[in-house]
C-alpha cells in the first residue's frame, strides 16, 4: 500500500474494559509533539512528522457504523501501526486477536506495538500477539517498567520510526526547559505580586510589616510613590517660601496691625521678636531689613529702657523678653555686614552694651537659670521661655563676633550654662510619649508646649554643632517624636502656622509652632550627617521638612492680617538654606 493511502498513524486496539486507558492513550498520542529538532528526519513512512495525528480507536470512529468487521478492517488497512494494550483482561478477548491476526495478514507484523498496563506479559498478552513465540516491541506502562511517559514515548518512537533513546534526550531537554519556564513564570507571579504588595506599602497602605518594608525602600533609595526630596529641591522649596514671606511683608505694610492685627499696637517685644526673624537671613531686602531696623530705634525712645530692662505698652513692669529679642535683633544686625553704616554700628554696639547689661537682673544665675521677672530666687519663678530666649540671643552674639557684657569669655561661659538648664529642666515625660516636660515656668503643673519644645530643641542642636554641649539621649530621641507629631497635625490639617497661646501668669505667650520646627528637623537634619546615620533616616527627616515647608506655605498665604505668628518664618528658612 502507497504511504499516501494510509489515514491513521496508529490503530488502538483494546477490551471493552480497558476503555479508560484507551482514551487516555489516545489522546497523549495525538497531542504530543515531537521535538523540533527530529522533525523531518527521515522515518519508516517518510518525514518524521510533528505530531502523531490522527490516531484510530475503534469506539469512536465506529459508533455509527452498520458494518462493524468491514468498519474495522478498513480502519486497519488505513492504519500504519497497531497498538494492542494489554491487561490481564486481554488474553481472552476474541476480537483483539483478530484485530492482531488481520494487520499481521496485512504484512505489518512488525509494525505491532504491545502497551502493558496491567500484569505480566504471560498473563496479559493476547495469543495472536505471541504468535509464533516473538513478542512484540512492549512499551510497560507499569510503575515498575517504562511508566506512563517512558511507555508513550516508546510508542511514539516506534510508530514515528525514529530513535527511541534520541526521543527520550530530546524529550527530556524539552521537559527540563517547560520546567524551568515555569519556575520562570512561577517567579515572575510571586515577584509581581510582592511588588504589587511593596507598593501599597510604599504607597502608605495599612498592610502587613508596611512600616519596615517603608523602611527599607528608604534605606536604598527605591521608594516610587513617596519621593524623597533632595537638599536642592528644599532649598528651592524655601527659596519660593522666602519669596511668598517678602511679598506678605510688602503687601501688609507698616501698619499699626503689622504685628497682632486690628486694634494692636507695637511694642520692644514684639519689634524686637518680629525683627530676629527679619535680620537673621541675608536673602531679606535691604529695604526691608532697614524697617525692621527703624523698629529697633524706636525702642530706644527715653523712658521706654531703664536698669531693668524695657517697658512693653501691655505692662508697666520689667520683664526680660523684651530686652532679650531686641538683644537678638540688634547682633543680627550687627552681623550683617552692609545693614547698617559706620555711625549706626558704633552706635548699635553702645546700645547693646547697655540692653545687654539690663539682662544681668533675670540670669544667667549660677544653675543657669533665666527669669521672666527680675531678680528672681525661687525657682517657681525661673522661666524655661526667657532662657530658650536667651540662648537665642547668645548664639546670636556668637554669629555676629560679639562678645556679652563685653566679654567672649562671658558669652561663651553664658551659653553654656543656659544650654545646660534647658538640658536638664526639658526632661522628657515617661507617661507622655511626645512631649517633655517644657514649659515658660517649667515647675507649674499645665499643659506642656510643642512649640516651645520644638523651639529649645532646635537651639541645643545648634549650641551641640558650635561645640557647647552634647544634647543628652532622651531628648536627642524625643526630638524624633517631636518631630513626628508635628508633621502628623500638619498632614491631619491641625497645624496651620501657627500659635499657641497660653496665659502664664499675668502674660499671654505665642509660641509659633512650624517655623520652629522646620529648623528643629533641619539641625537633626544635619546632625543627623554628622553621625552618619542611614540614609532611610535621613529620608525620613527629609520629607518632613519638605512637608513642613508646604505647610508654612499655607500659612504664609493665608488672608489674616495678623502678621506676627509669622514673623520668625525666616529663622527655619535660614537653616533650611544651609543644606
Amino acid at each position: 500500500m502507497a504511504v499516501q493511502a494510509y489515514a491513521y498513524w496508529a490503530f488502538i486496539s483494546y477490551k471493552h474494559c480497558d476503555e479508560i486507558a484507551a482514551r487516555r492513550l489516545h489522546a497523549a498520542l495525538e497531542t504530543y509533539r515531537l521535538p523540533k529538532r527530529l522533525v523531518g528526519l527521515p522515518g519508516h513512512f517518510g518525514a518524521t512528522p510533528p505530531r502523531l495525528f490522527p490516531i484510530f480507536r475503534d469506539r469512536d470512529e465506529l459508533a455509527g457504523s452498520s458494518n462493524l468487521s468491514a468498519s474495522i478492517k478498513t480502519a486497519l488497512d488505513q492504519s500504519r501501526s497497531l497498538i494492542v494494550i494489554c491487561s490481564r483482561e486481554t488474553l481472552a478477548s476474541h476480537w483483539v486477536n483478530e484485530e492482531i491476526a488481520y494487520f499481521r495478514s496485512l504484512g505489518r507484523g512488525d509494525r505491532i506495538f504491545a502497551y502493558l498496563i496491567d500484569g505480566e506479559p504471560a498473563d496479559s498478552f493476547p495469543a495472536e500477539l505471541t504468535r509464533d513465540g516473538v513478542e512484540p516491541l512492549a512499551a510497560d506502562a507499569r510503575a515498575q517498567g517504562d511508566g506512563m511517559r517512558g511507555a508513550l514515548l516508546k510508542l511514539v518512537a516506534g510508530i514515528a520510526g525514529v530513535p527511541f533513546d534520541a526521543l527520550r534526550a530530546r524529550d527530556a531537554q524539552r521537559r527540563a526547559a517547560r520546567a524551568r519556564a515555569s519556575v520562570a513564570a512561577a517567579i515572575a507571579a510571586i515577584v509581581c505580586v510582592a511588588v504589587t504588595y511593596i507598593g501599597l506599602a510604599d504607597a502608605g497602605a495599612p498592610i502587613a510589616r508596611g512600616d519596615a518594608i517603608r523602611r527599607d525602600l528608604d534605606r536604598y533609595g527605591f521608594s516610587v510613590f513617596r519621593p524623597v526630596p533632595s537638599d536642592a529641591a528644599l532649598r528651592a522649596q524655601a527659596a519660593s517660601l522666602r519669596e511668598q514671606y517678602v511679598q506678605l511683608v510688602g503687601r501688609q505694610g507698616k501698619s499699626d496691625a503689622w504685628f497682632w492685627g486690628p486694634g494692636t499696637h507695637r511694642d520692644t517685644w514684639t519689634a524686637g521678636q518680629a525683627a530676629s526673624g527679619a535680620l537673621r537671613p541675608p536673602w531679606m531686602p535691604r529695604d526691608v531689613q532697614r524697617a525692621f531696623v527703624a523698629d529697633i530705634d524706636a525702642s530706644f525712645v527715653p523712658g521706654l529702657l531703664n536698669a531693668y530692662g524695657f517697658q512693653t505698652s501691655t505692662h508697666s513692669f520689667r520683664i526680660s523678653e523684651p530686652a532679650l529679642w531686641l538683644a537678638t535683633a540688634m547682633e543680627e544686625a550687627l552681623g550683617s555686614r552692609d545693614l547698617l553704616t559706620r555711625t549706626e554700628r558704633a552706635r548699635y554696639r553702645r546700645e547693646l552694651a547697655t540692653v545687654q547689661h539690663s539682662t544681668t537682673h533675670y540670669g544667667p544665675a549660677a544653675d543657669g537659670h533665666w527669669s521672666t521677672f527680675p531678680d528672681q530666687r525661687d525657682r517657681n519663678g525661673y522661666s524655661t521661655y526667657a532662657a530658650t530666649v536667651a540662648l537665642l540671643a547668645l548664639l546670636a552674639a556668637r554669629d555676629a563676633g560679639t562678645g556679652w557684657n563685653g566679654s567672649y569669655t562671658s558669652r561663651d561661659a553664658y551659653l553654656r550654662e543656659t544650654a545646660a538648664w534647658l538640658t536638664h529642666e526639658c526632661v522628657v515625660d515617661r507617661n507622655d510619649g511626645f512631649r517633655p516636660h517644657c514649659q515658660p515656668q517649667p515647675y507649674a503643673q499645665e499643659e506642656n508646649y510643642p512649640g516651645l519644645t520644638l523651639q529649645v530643641y532646635a537651639e541645643l542642636m545648634r549650641a551641640e554643632r558650635y561645640g557647647y554641649l552634647r544634647v543628652p539621649k532622651a531628648q536627642d530621641n524625643d526630638v524624633a517624636a517631636q518631630l513626628d507629631h508635628a508633621v502628623s497635625e500638619a498632614q491631619n490639617g491641625q497645624l496651620s502656622g501657627t500659635t499657641e497661646t497660653k496665659s502664664q501668669g499675668s502674660q499671654n505667650i505665642s509660641f509659633v509652632v512650624t517655623p520652629w520646627a522646620i529648623e528643629c528637623a533641619a539641625e537633626y537634619l544635619m546632625r543627623l550627617r554628622t553621625l552618619h546615620a542611614r540614609r532611610d533616616v535621613i529620608a525620613q527627616y527629609q520629607r518632613i521638612i519638605g512637608d513642613l515647608l508646604a505647610t508654612s506655605s499655607k500659612s504664609l498665604t493665608d488672608p489674616s492680617p495678623d502678621l506676627f505668628p509669622r514673623t520668625e518664618t525666616p529663622f527655619a528658612l535660614a537653616d533650611v538654606e544651609r543644606l
